[in-house]
């Protein structure tokens, strides 16, 4: 992989939430070539490699968590006992509505999850912090989504469903295994699209990258930080980066980044350039060397959406 690949990463999105509805153009290539300054064939040709080589596996949807009634927020625990962090990952399975678990260097274990309220958050806080050993983990962020004015129908979750790990097909695909027009599917797919009910993600294995190394860059501001400051972070490291975000907690960074390198070496590199920008305080980072995705129970919802609006003669419009 090399910033090119990287850059088209980097527009298709990797997180499956966001404040606002998302832009499907993403994934054309045309969108991206322009976007980049390329041609479409040598965008087309980079998103096929990535494919061919199994470093993108597929195309996956996500529905907007607002109607599953799941809200989605990610802590970092310590590990009380690194050694037996592969443990704890199995141990936490048992927890309902996981998300994903950032396995990084070290005794540092970030575990995304999903609640229905507040009460619900911290009873499965609580038993993460005994599987962990840690008492007080830091709320690292939250999964914003768009607000929904509108609930789905049975057939748009019945669409969702069909999409699920396959967001790129044809429509026409689509229409025939449902048994409903080509029309129907396109126009559905376009509303919700328009209303943010759906995000769509490229599931990646960074396994099939030979030296890749995923990181976070944690960077604390001082005083004299201001927006050129951040321009510089982002100028800095614009041929490794794919995403930024502001953590829930100052305690994790004030602007955080995650970057792709080749080398552990380059890790260093980076986070000293960044240090010498006006307005950075200091930085961290934080290494993967894991990516756990539990989100097995999001077929099941769908699914319980379905069966209930069935059960419930909704099967119309």
């Amino acid at each position: 992989m090399d910033a090119i690949d990287i850059g088209i990463l980097r527009i298709m999105g990797l997180r499956p939430y966001g404040q606002l509805p998302q832009n499907m153009n993403v994934f054309k290539p045309s969108y991206i070539a322009k976007k980049m300054g390329l041609e479409p064939k040598t965008v087309k040709a980079r998103i096929k490699r990535l494919e061919e080589t199994g470093f993108i596996s597929f195309y996956q949807v996500y529905p907007n968590f607002k109607h599953l009634e799941v809200n989605g927020s990610a802590y970092l625990f310590n590990v009380k006992d690194p050694e037996q962090k592969s443990k704890t990952i199995k141990r936490i399975e048992m927890v309902s509505e996981l998300l994903e678990a950032h396995d990084f260097l070290g005794k540092e274990l970030c575990i995304d999850l999903g609640y229905h309220t507040s009460y619900d958050l911290d009873k499965k806080i609580r038993l993460l912090c005994e599987f962990t050993g840690d008492a007080r983990p830091t709320c690292f962020y939250h999964r914003h989504m768009p607000a929904v004015n509108r609930k789905l129908s049975f057939l748009d979750w019945r669409i969702l469903k069909a999409l699920r790990y396959n967001a790129l097909q044809q429509s026409s695909n689509v229409a025939a295994q449902l048994k409903i027009s080509l029309k129907t599917v396109k126009r559905r797919v376009e509303r919700m699209s328009k209303e943010g009910s759906f995000f769509i993600v490229p599931a990646l294995d960074p396994s099939k990258a030979t030296g890749l190394v995923l990181f976070e860059l944690l960077v604390y501001t001082n005083q004299d930080a201001d927006n050129s400051s951040i321009r510089q972070i982002l100028e800095a490291t614009k041929d490794h980066y794919v995403y930024h975000y502001i953590p829930a907690s100052s305690a994790l960074g004030n602007f955080d980044l995650v970057l792709f390198v080749d080398s552990i070496g380059k890790i260093e590199e980076l986070r000293q350039k960044v240090n010498k920008i006006s307005g950075v305080a200091k930085t961290n980072t934080l290494i993967f060397q894991g990516w756990h995705d539990f989100t097995g129970w999001i077929d099941s919802a769908i699914g319980q959406k379905i069966s209930s609006l069935s059960k419930n003669g909704k099967t119309g419009s």
